[in-house]
């Protein structure tokens, strides 16, 4: 699979289409146009009843933890920035 934008770079609050999970192998998602210290985009799953739900105690990335390597079960997550610090998210390939 080649790599993917998943949510454009920019300073304002966002949030990315939902992205599907759909074996156990890793996927490696990581921020993009990094600009300043403030970045930050939190990563969000979809429950069964369609709520999204904080992913856990490691659930963003951020300009000091740019990288997240994920090993999952099949499940839907998005990527939902703040407003303040620039940047995007991309899916590796």
């Amino acid at each position: 699979m080649a790599a993917a934008e998943i949510l454009a770079v920019g300073d304002t609050a966002a949030t990315s289409g939902e992205v599907e999970l759909i074996d156990n192998s890793g996927v490696v998602f990581g921020l993009k146009g990094v600009t300043g210290p403030n970045a930050s985009v939190w990563i969000e799953v979809k429950d069964e009843t369609g709520t999204w739900n904080s992913a856990g105690p490691n659930d963003r990335l951020t300009s000091a933890a740019p990288v997240w390597i994920c090993y999952a079960a099949p499940s839907t997550i998005r990527f939902r920035r703040d407003a303040g610090g620039t940047c995007g998210v991309f899916r590796a390939a």
